[in-house]
Order: C-alpha cells, then sequence, then structure tokens
C-alpha cells in the first residue's frame, strides 16, 4: 500500500505542473497561492488533535512556515506561468542537490564521493539543457525559471530548517502548524490577488485546475507522501518520486502545453540520475556541536 500511495503522489503531483499552467492562464498567482495555502491548513486542522496548535512554537514554526510554504507557494504560481511544466519539475527535481549543498555549508556535512559526483552531473544536466535550447526559448522561460529556483531553494532551506523538529514533533503535526502559520501571511496575499483578478476571465478550466492544486497536488499529496514516510525509508520515498520531470513532460506533450526535446529529455535524465546519486550516496555528518550551533 505505501508503494501504491506513492505511486498516486507522483502522479498527481507529475500533473500539478501542467494544472499551475492552466490556472495562471486565468487566475492571478497571489490568488492561488493563498487559497491553496488557506484550504489545506483549514483541511489539515480537522485531523490533528485538540490542543495541537495552540501547544505550536510559534518561534520554531514561522521560519518553516516563510520558507517551505509561503515563498514555495508563491515562487511557483509565479514561475510556471513564465515557463514550462518541464523546466518547472526538472528545477523541483533538483531540491536533494540543493539541501546537500546546505547541509554542507550551514550543517558542516561532508557530503561522500557519489554524492560530490551527482551533485555534478545534476548540475551538469541542467546546464546543457540551458546550453542547448535556443535563444527565443531561453529568453522566454528565464524569468519563470529563476523565480520557480527561488521557490525551490527556499524549500530546501526549509527541509534543512524542520530537521530537527520533524524529528521531535512528527511530520503531519509538524506541517499542518506551518500551514497555520503560514495563514496570516496568505490573507493580504489573497486580497491583493482578488483585486488584481479579472474575474471575468475564468473559466471552468481555470477553477478546475485550482481544484486540482487545492485537493489533489496539495491536500491528498501531502497526506499520503507524510503517510507513506512513516512505513517506507525516506530513501526509497525520495527516488520514488525521481520520476516527476519525465511524467511531467509526457502530461504537458499529451496536453499539447508543450513539446518534449530531445535536450529536454537528455538534461531530464542525466539530472535524475544525478539526484540518485545524491540520494544514495552515504553523508558524514560534522560535529554535534557545529550542527547545534548552525541549526
Amino acid at each position: 500500500m505505501p508503494y501504491l500511495a506513492m505511486a498516486v503522489v507522483t502522479l498527481v503531483w507529475a500533473g500539478n505542473f501542467a494544472a499551475g499552467k492552466y490556472a495562471t492562464a486565468e487566475l492571478h498567482w497571489a490568488l492561488i497561492a493563498s487559497v491553496r495555502i488557506v484550504a489545506t491548513a483549514a483541511a489539515f486542522a480537522l485531523f490533528v488533535p485538540r490542543g495541537t496548535l495552540a501547544a505550536t512554537r510559534w518561534r520554531t514554526i514561522v521560519p518553516l512556515a516563510l520558507t517551505g510554504i509561503v515563498v514555495n507557494q508563491a515562487m511557483f504560481a509565479m514561475g510556471i506561468r513564465l515557463t514550462t511544466p518541464s523546466h518547472s519539475a526538472l528545477i523541483h527535481a533538483m531540491i536533494p542537490v540543493v539541501v546537500l549543498v546546505m547541509a554542507a555549508a550551514f550543517l558542516r556535512e561532508r557530503p561522500g564521493g557519489r554524492a560530490v559526483a551527482g551533485l555534478v552531473l545534476a548540475v551538469g544536466g541542467a546546464a546543457y539543457l540551458a546550453l542547448s535550447t535556443g535563444a527565443a526559448e531561453r529568453s522566454a522561460t528565464l524569468a519563470g525559471d529563476a523565480l520557480t529556483l527561488v521557490g525551490m531553494t527556499s524549500f530546501s532551506g526549509y527541509m534543512i530548517l524542520g530537521r530537527r523538529v520533524l524529528a521531535t514533533e512528527g511530520a503531519f503535526v509538524t506541517v499542518t502548524r506551518a500551514f497555520a502559520a503560514s495563514v496570516p501571511f496568505a490573507v493580504p496575499m489573497f486580497a491583493y490577488g482578488a483585486w488584481m483578478q479579472d474575474w471575468g476571465a475564468v473559466t471552468w478550466k481555470g477553477w478546475s485546475a485550482l481544484g486540482y492544486m487545492i485537493a489533489g497536488a496539495t491536500f491528498l499529496c501531502y497526506s499520503l507522501h507524510m503517510w507513506s514516510l512513516a512505513r517506507l525509508d525516506a530513501l526509497k520515498v525520495a527516488i520514488f518520486t525521481n520520476a516527476q520531470p519525465i511524467l511531467a513532460g509526457l502530461i504537458a506533450q499529451a496536453l499539447g502545453i508543450e513539446s518534449v526535446t530531445l535536450p529536454l529529455a537528455v538534461s531530464a535524465a542525466v539530472v535524475i540520475a544525478g539526484v540518485v546519486l545524491v540520494q544514495t550516496g552515504k553523508r558524514e555528518a560534522g560535529s554535534q556541536e557545529a550542527g547545534d550551533r548552525r541549526e
């Protein structure tokens, strides 16, 4: 059952990139991000024990909320409007690589040889895609790729910041508290998005895409992902989702949003291979004292 759950998560998350493209074509990015945050916070709050939110250590949770949810959701919605689903998925696939670099820089963890080789391979694959695309395509997607990269880096920081909290409080409680702490930041974002929104331009496609992003890609996937983490090794869960860039490209092509080119396919294969090496490479942590100071 955990493997089946992760198969669903991988497929639905891969489809989220195409859904985001449809949604941002008709809905303002701030509206999309804020509604996803508030709706998911309300849904998760229904499933935690009474008193969980009241016992929240907000000084610890607010940085997680800002990095992992507010900035990440906003940058994803802004970025996907200006880039392709494949580019966005490929950038998000680099999260383990950025986490590796952050852990080495801030937690004094020393990556093993396999992890370093994976880092070089993943960065090389991304660089190959950037260099192989034409000037027109590169110019058309550059801003969206940059925004997506900011959101991905922010989420990587959330993973570093959340290590100790997740270990002591548990994944579901931590994520629920983080979403709750994100709501005050989402309210002004919603007001801005609602003010800027051209409501007459929204069709059933826009609303359906937003519903998919909220119910499927956020609530369902977060829930199944955390349920699977409690039953499978984290490495197996992480590697399982590495198929997302390929699936995202195939889904986008099937829907007529973009065409999967040979350079994109080669780049995705190289990046995924590098990410797998990073995830399977053993990391040697630095001294506990240094880790405590950094965290």
